[in-house]
């Protein structure tokens, strides 16, 4: 199905939406979007606004990159300082990409949930 013909009302909006909802019908994995399984929305809203392009996927990369090393500077520190835990700093810093106000949020929370939960618990 075209994109255009894709009703507004059957895809995901951000200002309509809660967080709560859009994590409902849309996941990643690592930069890459895709459809909760069983989703409609999720799929519509994937194919509506065209958000699995390649250059999506490569700015998604960029973001995860920057992400990945942040939270391997933090991790450097703790080994340094011995420490097994972070800093309310440091998870301060890493919640932070996680905001709302922030591109690729919900990725940044996907990621950081599935790959680094100890750091940001």
């Amino acid at each position: 199905m075209d994109h255009n013909a894709i009703p507004v009302t059957e895809a995901l909006d951000p200002c309509r939406d809660s967080d709560e909802v859009i994590q409902q019908n849309v996941t990643f994995v690592d930069e890459l979007i895709s459809a909760v399984p069983g989703s409609a929305k999720g799929l519509n809203t994937i194919k509506k606004y065209r958000l699995n392009t390649d250059l999506l996927d490569m700015r998604r990369g960029q973001w995860l990159k920057k992400l990945l090393k942040t939270v391997a500077d933090i991790e450097a520190v703790m080994i340094e300082e011995g420490r097994n835990k972070v800093t309310d700093s440091e998870k301060k810093t890493l919640l932070r990409y996680m905001s709302p106000d922030q591109p690729y949020s919900l990725m940044s929370e996907v990621y950081l949930k599935t790959h680094f939960p100890n750091l940001i618990a």
